[in-house]
C-alpha cells in the first residue's frame, strides 16, 4: 500500500511540473458556477509512469492515461457540492473535464468540514486560502497560497505523504530551501532514461496553468492577472511557481 501511495504521489509531483492546464471557472452572482479544464500531459511522462507501475506491480499493468474518469469520480464521490458533468481523454495525453457546483461557498464549506475533521486547520485558515464574498453588491473571489498556509495544508496529508511533499514541494525550512535547480536535478534523475537534461528543463519551464475566471457581471478590479474583456480575467502561472512558492500566489477578482 505504501509503495502504491508513494508511486501515486511521485507521479503527481512529476505531473505538476510537466503538464499544461487550461481552466475556465464561471462564477455567477448567486455563487453557482462551472469549471471546465483541459490538461495536456507530455507522452514521455506516460512512459515514465507506466514503467514505474510495471516495475512495482506483481501482475501485468495496462497502459492508461494519467487522469482517468474513475479517478476523478472517486475523488468526488463524497462531495455533495461538486458534480462531474463531462469527461473525455484523447490519446491518453489530453484530458477534458467539466464540473458544476450550485454554490461556491458550499464547496468551500465542504472543504472546511473535511479539514476540520482532521483537527489541523481552522475555518479561517481555509478561508484565507480561497474565499468568495458578497458585500453591498460587490462580489469578490480570492485565492492566496504561500509557504505559511501551505504548511497548514501539509498537516492534513496522510502520514506517508508528508516527507515527499516536504522534500519536493514548497520549502518549509527557510534555512534549507528547495530551489528550482534542485527540482531540475530531481527530474533529471527520474527521467534520465527518457530525455536529455535540456529537454527536461524545457518541459518544466513550459509547464503552466492558464485560469480564466468568468462572471455574469462586470469586472471592477483584479490582482495577479489581466482583464481579457468586461467579464473575464485571465491568470497565467508557471506550474513551478505553485511547486516552489518562491513568492505567494495572490489572485483576486472583484465584480458587480
Amino acid at each position: 500500500m505504501k509503495n502504491k501511495f508513494f508511486l501515486g504521489l511521485l507521479s503527481l509531483l512529476v505531473l505538476l511540473a510537466s503538464c499544461n492546464l487550461k481552466a475556465t471557472v464561471t462564477i455567477k452572482k448567486d455563487a453557482s458556477g462551472t469549471a471546465d479544464a483541459t490538461i495536456t500531459v507530455d507522452k514521455m511522462l506516460l512512459d515514465f509512469v507506466y514503467d514505474l507501475q510495471s516495475t512495482m506491480a506483481t501482475e501485468p499493468v495496462e497502459r492508461s492515461a494519467m487522469i482517468t474518469e474513475e479517478m476523478v469520480r472517486k475523488g468526488l464521490e463524497k462531495s455533495q457540492t461538486v458534480k462531474l458533468t463531462s469527461f473525455n481523454t484523447v490519446d491518453q495525453t489530453d484530458t477534458q473535464l467539466s464540473v458544476g457546483f450550485s454554490d461556491i461557498n458550499s464547496v468551500i464549506e465542504e472543504a472546511q468540514t473535511g479539514v476540520r475533521e482532521k483537527g489541523t486547520i481552522s475555518r479561517d485558515d481555509l478561508e484565507n486560502i480561497v474565499n468568495f464574498t458578497n458585500t453591498t453588491g460587490k462580489y469578490k473571489f480570492v485565492f492566496f497560497l504561500d509557504r505559511s498556509n501551505f504548511a497548514k495544508l501539509v498537516s492534513i496529508l496522510p502520514e506517508e505523504a508528508t516527507p515527499l511533499v516536504t522534500m519536493f514541494g514548497p520549502s518549509l525550512d527557510e534555512n534549507n530551501p528547495v530551489t528550482r535547480e534542485d527540482y531540475y536535478e530531481f527530474l533529471n534523475e527520474a527521467f534520465s532514461a527518457y530525455e536529455t537534461p535540456d529537454r527536461i528543463r524545457t518541459m518544466v519551464d513550459n509547464a503552466s496553468m492558464t485560469l480564466r475566471v468568468k462572471t455574469d457581471g462586470s469586472i471592477i478590479s483584479q490582482r495577479g492577472g489581466r482583464i481579457e474583456n468586461n467579464n473575464t480575467v485571465v491568470f497565467e502561472i508557471p506550474l513551478m511557481d505553485f511547486i516552489l512558492l518562491e513568492k505567494p500566489i495572490d489572485l483576486e477578482v472583484v465584480f458587480n
